[in-house]
């Protein structure tokens, strides 16, 4: 079965994060690659002093990201796809392209990876504080302060808990050449492959939440047959009656049928009972 694998790039602004990304998009991969530039969907604000605004739109990221790895494909747009068309059926590695210097906004996609039955890593690009100041200089408009800069370079928190053991460095490079960025994809290629043999991790209660879920479906799902079959048996009697001349109320045959789904509803019967048991419980509340 295609596996869906959630990739945190973890670094500060100007690493190479982006450039890589868009070079394994231009790559012919055995698998699906989309991209997700964070920076193309928050307000250009320093999160320091606009702290609300940065969140929610993080969070906003991370909401549409759910539905289209829950099959929701209105929020497809925001995403950027492989150049090249993948076989059908293949796994799908989805590069989330952000700084993620604090291990929280990390924990978040794992969680998110969790509850969606994926597989979770992290790729951390390492550059020096003065490095990351020089490129980000370079990159005009999309530039962000060197105040911030300095600040996330401060507080950057690398994996190290048991639920970070899925990552990789990549080496540090001075500059992007073709040569850097060819061996940086070679170390990124080597770690989804890792990554694609790798089982997804569930949280119990997340597991027991779905098996809740699937349980009350398929028990609504029962409970609507249940409710076409006897009413199919009513609309029988019904003719039968009025064939026989019989004139028992329509009201007492929905009644019955009524208290069966009830108790089906309230599990007191099982909801892996057949019609023929039903309609026995039905015969019996008509008497």
């Amino acid at each position: 079965m295609p596996k869906k694998i959630l990739i945190c790039l973890v670094g500060l602004p100007a690493c190479g994060k982006s450039t890589l990304s868009s070079h394994l998009l231009g790559m012919n991969l055995p698998f699906h690659t989309s991209h997700c530039c964070y920076d193309d969907h928050i307000p250009r604000v320093d999160h320091s002093h606009d702290p609300q605004a940065w969140g929610a739109a993080r969070l906003a990221i991370n909401r549409k990201l759910v539905g289209v790895l829950s099959g929701d494909m209105s929020h497809d747009g925001f995403l950027r796809h492989s150049q090249h068309s993948s076989a059908e059926n293949c796994d799908h590695v989805l590069l989330l392209d952000d700084n993620f210097y604090l291990r929280g906004m990390r924990k978040e996609i794992y969680h998110i990876a969790q509850k969606l039955r994926c597989v979770f890593g992290q790729i951390v690009f390492p550059v020096s504080n003065s490095l990351a100041v020089a490129n980000n200089k370079l990159r005009g408009n999309s530039s962000v302060t060197e105040k911030t800069i300095n600040k996330m370079s401060g507080e950057i928190e690398m994996p190290s808990e048991a639920w970070e053991k899925h990552f990789c460095y990549m080496k540090e490079v001075s500059e992007f050449t073709v040569d850097t960025v060819h061996i940086r994809s070679k170390t990124v290629l080597d770690f989804i492959n890792v990554l694609r043999n790798a089982e997804p991790e569930t949280d119990p209660m997340i597991e027991l939440e779905i098996k809740e879920k699937e349980r009350l479906k398929t028990l609504h799902d029962r409970v609507q047959q249940a409710d076409i079959a006897m009413r199919k048996l009513v609309s029988e009697k019904i003719k039968y009656d009025r064939s026989s001349g019989l004139k028992l109320p329509y009201k007492h045959y929905a009644d019955s049928k009524d208290k069966v789904l009830e108790q089906l509803r309230l599990e007191k019967i099982a909801y892996s009972c057949s019609d023929e048991v039903l309609i026995e419980m039905f015969e019996k509340f008509m008497t």
